[in-house]
């Protein structure tokens, strides 16, 4: 990729999403985190999740989708292909598994994900496991694929470190998408709905209207056009949130200080003197695979022994207390809980 000045426009990349959900990871750490900091460099981009119509047009000059292989993601593939755009996969999920989307018959990532590689310009993935997977599933026959793919190119780009601050950028980047995605999806449901459902939409209305309040005076009508330029006004644009906390010495009232995104973790114990803290940080896991917290079993025995010899607590950051509860909480040393944001 070759550019002149920092101020000129390289060319237009379009992001194609599974979700806008922030809360996803893949959506953060492979494509509004890389966007961040192309943005920097003069490259315009813009960035569609889930069923958005994607406008493609001459000055399109590649889109990559990210973990985002759905029936109409296959359409739009063809339809860049025949447009000249090269296509880029961006894959970071073993979705090889065959329990990968157990239960879910008209959806298959692996057999659109195989249909798009025929077309695609480039793979990308996230390290040399993986890697090992995506050239497996392309070169063995399958139902899904006339011949075995040799010669597309795949590239490792590992995942990046992220800051409260790249947190913060997604989430006022994605802002008003999220919202319209919203609003959409409530105004295409049929009239004829419960009572029950009634009461949960007037409930969800009440607090997107509480939430738009505090937001319409920054609302850009033309997001989609003035989209380089609002990515630097989210760079410039400080976040303050109140912190209230019961520790302030002598009673002083709670500070306003200058936060990224408010997160509010649970409270963090201070371990006894003389006791280590190991600490597990991850996904609970999945239904598909043998991944996750359930790992901690396999080294359980041995942080018992070393227990024994120097007084340690495991504490768990996960997303599943009924897992840990479970299986963790029963181990024979000194465990806690802790869930993530």
């Amino acid at each position: 990729m070759v550019y002149h000045s920092r101020t000129m426009a390289i060319f237009m990349l379009i992001w194609k999403t599974q979700t806008l959900n922030v809360n996803t990871a893949s959506l953060r750490y492979r494509c509004v985190l890389p966007l961040r900091y192309l943005n920097r460099v003069g490259v315009t981009q813009r960035i569609y999740g889930g069923t958005d119509r994607v406008p493609l047009t001459a000055k399109t000059q590649a889109i990559v989708f990210v973990k985002s292989f759905r029936d109409e993601d296959v359409i739009l593939c063809e339809r860049a292909v025949q447009m000249g755009v090269p296509v880029i996969l961006d894959l970071c999920d073993n979705i090889f598994i065959k329990e990968y989307a157990a239960g879910n018959n008209t959806y298959v990532p692996a057999k659109n994900f195989l249909k798009m590689a025929q077309r695609a310009t480039a793979i990308v993935t996230t390290g040399e496991a993986l890697q090992a997977e995506i050239k497996e599933a392309l070169t063995e026959p399958s139902e899904w694929q006339s011949a075995p793919l040799h010669k597309v190119p795949l590239f490792i780009i590992p995942d990046g470190s992220e800051t409260l601050g790249d947190i913060d950028y997604a989430f006022q980047l994605t802002r008003w998408k999220r919202l319209w995605n919203w609003l959409r999806q409530r105004m295409m449901k049929p009239l004829k709905v419960s009572k029950q459902k009634i009461k949960k939409t007037a409930q969800q209305i009440k607090i997107a209207k509480q939430w738009l309040k505090g937001q319409i005076q920054s609302y850009d009508e033309n997001c989609n056009e003035s989209f380089a330029q609002n990515c630097g006004e989210i760079e410039k644009r400080p976040a303050e949130v109140k912190i209230q906390s019961s520790d302030q010495p002598n009673g002083q009232p709670s500070q306003t200080v200058s936060q990224p995104t408010p997160l509010i973790p649970d409270r963090w114990h201070t371990a006894n003197p003389n006791v280590k803290t190991v600490l597990w940080f991850g996904n609970h896991g999945a239904k598909y695979g043998n991944f996750g917290m359930l790992d901690i079993l396999e080294v359980a025995e041995a942080l018992n022994e070393l227990s024994q010899a120097l007084p340690l607590r495991l504490i768990v950051v996960s997303n599943s207390h009924h897992k840990y509860n479970q299986h963790i909480a029963p181990l024979p040393f000194e465990t806690s809980y802790l869930r993530w944001h």
